[in-house]
């Protein structure tokens, strides 16, 4: 199976990229240190798993 990503060209609107990778980061930290008892650790299991639904995926 192959996949074949065809991107548009677009103009970047940095500042909007930026705030919104800025809050999304903001978000995550907070919930972070607010629930520490949701955080898991990514084990090579879970790397492995990854791999395997990845095999043969072939990105132009």
């Amino acid at each position: 199976m192959a996949v074949k990503l065809e991107p548009q060209p677009v103009e970047p609107d940095t500042d909007t990229e930026d705030l919104m990778l800025g809050l999304f980061l903001d978000f995550i930290t907070k919930d972070a240190l607010t629930n520490p008892q949701n955080l898991e650790a990514y084990m090579a299991a879970m790397a492995n798993e990854d791999d395997e639904l990845l095999a043969g995926v072939v990105i132009d």
